[in-house]
């Protein structure tokens, strides 16, 4: 793996050690997402590797895409979902949408630069806990950066607030 994906896989592991709800995986799966971005953001400028200085725009482009286009898909499953269909009508529009998902990835593939890197997911079963998944990596990390940003980017103020959340019960969270 490229170095800034390593390093962000190995924060956003430690994350989990740190700090892991039982039972929330969008609790922890986003703050391990916001954490791992930022500190491996931080890390790498206080290092001595070179990255293009685009690098994390362009990252976070293609990473916007590809959950937007995750999203829609979820939306548009979750209105097919809510219709009383016979089974073989919803299996039928249920894979109509994941083409059109499939479709709508390879028409912006090469039109959003670093999309591409996304094409092992389109290239699975695109199940349902698959992009569950997405939303639950990505859910709450905008809540976290913008917890980061009230604490001024600071960790010894970030932590504490994360842990007052924590503790909460799960509507209050």
């Amino acid at each position: 793996r490229p170095a800034p994906v390593l390093v962000e896989l190995l924060i956003h592991e430690l994350v989990h050690r740190r700090l892991y709800i039982r039972d929330d995986t969008r609790f922890n799966e986003s703050l391990a997402t916001l954490v791992a971005r930022e500190g491996a953001i931080r890390f790498l400028s206080h290092s001595e590797m070179t990255l293009d200085p685009h690098y994390w725009q362009q990252r976070d482009r293609a990473h916007q895409a590809f959950v937007a286009l995750v999203s829609a898909a979820r939306q548009q499953l979750a209105v097919l979902y809510g219709r009383d269909l016979p089974v073989p009508a919803m299996a039928a529009r249920k894979a109509a949408i994941q083409q059109q998902l499939r479709d709508q990835f390879a028409q912006q593939r090469d039109q959003v630069a670093g999309l591409a890197a996304y094409q092992g997911f389109f290239a699975g079963p695109l199940n349902n806990a698959q992009l569950n998944g997405v939303s639950d990596y990505n859910g709450w990390v905008p809540a976290f950066a913008a917890l980061l940003l009230q604490c001024g980017g600071q960790w010894q103020c970030f932590w504490p607030r994360v842990e007052t959340l924590a503790a909460l019960p799960v509507p209050q969270r």
